[in-house]
């Protein structure tokens, strides 16, 4: 699976289009049509304006936005990064936002690096970098309810933040978790223990009555995240073993 992420990432990102897959409240989940991985974004969209999770790629930011608009959302306001692969619409999408990521992620941005030590990315220019920097965990109040973000540290990347949707029940978790196996970007600050730890940190985190947007893929349910721990738990396991 880690194969279909890297495949993902190529030269589909130009045809990709955004659409609504499941909207819970005034939060959205935005999937691009770009096959069995997908790409997800989240907004919430209020009478405080629109609050945007993860910005895909400079390709799909204008699909983004139109999505965001025919759901009747405006502009970003605010712009979350949940991790540094997902910034790439960051410079359209962020113009008129607050951009916000964790501390690791703006470093990240700031230099040339390879994800999954392959495929290139970054540097991003300043205006696209986040504006406020988070390092455990932060709390936002908008369009009605609490979002708080927190840091889980060696995950995908040193750089990932879930949020908690509070009210609306729901939990954006970018790629810290996507129904797939093998997201861990070992160049960029995954260290498996960490990474597993924090995966059972998220299932403890994660209300029995949420639903979760993952950064990839269909809405998923903590019954799923539970297996999705065993399943780690698994393979970590045989590869003591052998």
């Amino acid at each position: 699976s880690l194969l279909l992420l890297l495949g993902s990432s190529g030269s589909a990102q130009d045809s990709a289009s955004f659409s609504p897959a499941r909207v819970v409240g005034p939060v959205h989940l935005l999937r691009a049509n770009r096959g069995a991985t997908f790409d997800n974004a989240v907004a919430s969209i209020g009478p405080d304006g629109t609050l945007l999770i993860d910005a895909a790629y400079p390709e799909t930011a204008d699909s983004l936005l139109a999505a965001i608009k025919r759901a009747g959302g405006a502009d970003p306001r605010i712009l979350i990064n949940t991790h540094f692969h997902h910034a790439g619409g960051n410079a359209l999408l962020g113009r008129a936002a607050l951009i916000i990521g964790h501390s690791n992620t703006r470093r990240r941005m700031r230099q040339p690096s390879r994800m999954y030590g392959v495929m290139s990315i970054g540097p991003w220019p300043d205006s696209a970098l986040p504006k406020v920097t988070v390092d455990t965990g932060h709390t936002l109040r908008f369009n009605g309810e609490e979002i708080r973000l927190v840091h889980f540290p060696g995950g995908h990347t040193d750089g990932d933040l879930v949020a908690f949707f509070e009210k609306s029940r729901i939990v954006a978790t970018g790629d810290l978790y996507v129904p797939l196996l093998g997201p861990c970007d070992l160049a960029n600050g995954c260290r498996w223990s960490e990474y597993v730890a924090s995966i059972r940190r998220l299932l403890k985190l994660v209300p029995a009555d949420a639903v979760i947007f993952p950064g990839h893929g269909p809405a998923s349910t903590p019954a799923e995240l539970r297996e999705f721990a065993g399943i780690l738990e698994e393979v970590t396991a045989q590869v003591r073993r052998s």
